[in-house]
Parts: structure tokens; sequence; C-alpha cells
């Protein structure tokens, strides 16, 4: 099942979109310069995430973003770009750069497992640690070199949580590179993973050699110890090895374009609902608005492009807030030709906020999104109290 998924498109640029991406997205976005950066062209899309210089002072301070899972899980996958200008320096275990620590639902104090990216450009799991030098716990293996820098690279792991039966997986550029069995990934009494931290440790005020970026962001679970939830990791017969991965993804923003004949949500100014909530970068000022239970809108949205082939998932993303206190409960949706699919009811906030769920079937043909049906189909928001 698909948790989370992020292109880093639609929150704006630099200190501006690290504040729009703690409004319910992210539990911290941590660091001096850091945030979504066009400082080196994207994997994909407009934005990236940079990894900056982190806080001062403290070894314990770093750059880093913390996802809090809607869900914990005890196997979990996690995928993204990736693009170091200079691979990480080395310098004792602060001199590699964290780019996952997996931790459970309760603490942040030492994770489950967690990964960095090495000098050569490996990578070195261990279980235990958040990055500082008297929290590293015990190392689990080191990979030969997968990464090179200044370039993008596409990273999977996939990990389950055991104190005796644990295994990792890593693909890297889309080809199955490393896999580990029987091994303790469990560090604490519980053995799930509710919290995602990826961070550049702090080395120094000029020290640059851990600074990175990150795009195209994925978080899922699945079923089994062997990995075969194939509707969401299909094989990928990489090195001779047939291993499940959810592959390469592009995490692709489509603002609505159109507005269509349920137009009951009234914008703020002007006579388009869709021309009001179409920014990449969130602008509170104008907005679609309702105060009527049963309210409908539905817009449609920008097409894909022609050379996308394959919709793996879809994740509807809103940001919306109330004026007043009192209850106010919105529900989104996607209808495809006549059938519609309603996500569960959100309770809306004072503070704008916002909010995301997954319609991953079209609910016309009840199998997965093609691009002619996703085009075709249109958002909906409804105001249910």
């Amino acid at each position: 099942m698909l948790l989370f998924a992020d292109g880093f498109d639609h929150y704006g640029s630099g200190s501006t979109g690290e504040s729009n991406m703690l409004d319910g997205v992210y539990a911290d976005v941590l660091g001096d310069g850091s945030g979504p950066s066009t400082t080196v062209t994207p994997a994909t899309g407009t934005y990236s995430y940079y990894f900056g210089q982190g806080h001062t002072g403290n070894v314990n301070d770093c750059s880093g973003l913390r996802k809090v899972l809607p869900t914990a899980v005890d196997t979990l996958g996690i995928g993204m770009h990736l693009y170091f200008p200079q691979l990480p320096n080395g310098l004792a275990i602060t001199g590699n750069a964290m780019i996952c620590g997996m931790f459970p639902s309760a603490t942040l104090a030492n994770s489950q497992i967690s990964f960095f990216v090495g000098s050569t450009g490996n990578i070195v799991c261990h279980r235990g640690g958040d990055g500082d030098t008297s929290l590293m716990g015990t190392e689990l293996f080191a990979t030969d070199p997968l990464l090179v820098a200044s370039a993008w690279n596409h990273i999977e792991i996939q990990a389950s949580i055991h104190d005796t039966e644990g295994w990792v997986r890593i693909a890297v550029n889309g080809v199955h590179r490393y896999e580990a069995t029987g091994l303790d990934t469990m560090n604490h009494a519980s053995g799930t993973v509710g919290q995602i931290l990826m961070s550049r440790p702090y080395l120094g005020e000029h020290n640059t050699s851990c600074r990175w970026y990150m795009d195209n962001l994925y978080i899922y679970d699945f079923t089994g110890t062997a990995a075969t939830y194939t509707d969401w990791c299909p094989t990928v017969d990489g090195g001779g090895v047939a291993t499940n991965y959810m592959g390469e993804w592009q995490c692709m923003y489509l603002p609505p374009n159109a507005d269509t004949a349920e137009d009951d949500w009234a914008p703020s100014t002007g006579s388009d609902a869709y021309a009001v909530v179409d920014e990449t970068t969130p602008d509170d000022a104008d907005y679609i608005s309702s105060s009527t239970a049963g309210d409908l809108t539905e817009m449609a949205l920008t097409d894909l492009p022609e050379d996308i082939t394959v919709v793996r998932g879809l994740m509807l993303v809103g940001r919306m807030s109330k004026s007043d206190a009192g209850p106010a409960l919105t529900t989104f949706g996607m209808k495809s030709v006549a059938a519609i699919d309603d996500a569960d009811e959100r309770p809306i906030t004072v503070e704008p906020t916002y909010w995301w769920d997954f319609i991953n079937v079209d609910p016309n043909s009840s199998a997965r999104w093609t691009r002619a049906s996703l085009n075709a189909a249109w958002i909906r928001l409804t105001r249910t109290a």
C-alpha cells in the first residue's frame, strides 16, 4: 500500500516552501538554508529538496526532513532520487550522509535501522543511530560503491524489522544491487516503523561534503517477507535476481485546469474555481469556499504528458482551512465517466493545512488508472458538514 509520495513541486521555494511543508505534511523541516530548491536541476518537475548546511554548534543539529507515517508498519519500502554535488568525505560516521533513518512511532532517540551514503558512494546500514557519533549502534553491512557524484541516482530500499529474521534489499537506478537476510533490524521493543528521518549530519560551518538533494520521494508497505506484493512492486530482473520493487517513479503534480458544471464552491475572486487553486506556490489570499453541507465542486486536471505510459498511484492533495469555530468536514474524490470514489472525511482546521488521500484505482474500470482514464477524470471536493 502506498503511504506517501512527494515531488516537492507545490510548496514554493526556500524558507517559504519549508514553512508550507510543515502545514500538516511533515513533522519537522530542520536546518538553515534548506528547502525546495532549483539550484541543481531537479530530477523531474520544478523543485527538489535541498539538505543544506544545517545548524551550528552541535553534532545533533542537522538539516533534515521527518515524516510521520499514517500507520506503523513492520515491512517498509522507500524510494527517492538523490543528487550529491560531491560524495561525503567519510570523516568518522558524521562524514556520511544519513539518507534514511527508520524509527518507531514512540521515539526518535535512535532508529531501528538507518542508511548512510559513504565516501565511495556505498550504502552503509546501522541498527540504531541517528547520525550522532555517540549513537551509531551496530553496523550491519556496507555495500560496494553504488552511487556517483554530480548525477541523479534513484535508490529504493526495502526493509523488514525483526530481531532475528530481518532483511534489507537495495535497488539503484532500477537494478537490484544488494540483499541481506537473517539480520537483527529491531532496535526497540516495538518491531515497527512509524517515522522516517532524512538528514545531513552537521560537520562544521564550512563543510559541504554532506549536502545533497532529494526528489520523487515515495514510501510504501507491502505484504509478506518475500516482498511479493506485486500489485505495487512488479518484478524487476536485475543482475539475474528477480526481485519486487516499485521502480523509478516521477511524482508529478497535476493542478486543476478547468471548471465543470458542478461548481458549488465559490471562488474568492473572478468566476473560475480552478484558477484560484492551481498555484504551484500556495496563495492563501485566493481560494474557493463553501458554507453549506453538500456543496460539491468538480474540476478537470492537467493532462499527463504523452510519454507517461504507467500510472502507479494517485494521491489527492488539498490545502484547506475554516474561518471560525464549529465542525467543517470535507471529502476528496475522483469521478471517472459516471463512476465516483470519495475518500474519508477530513476535519478542517482554522490554520491552513494540507490533507491527502489515495485513490489508486479508476472507479469506472476498477483497475489501475491509465493515462487516458486519468486525463478524462475529474477531482471532486465535497463539504459534508
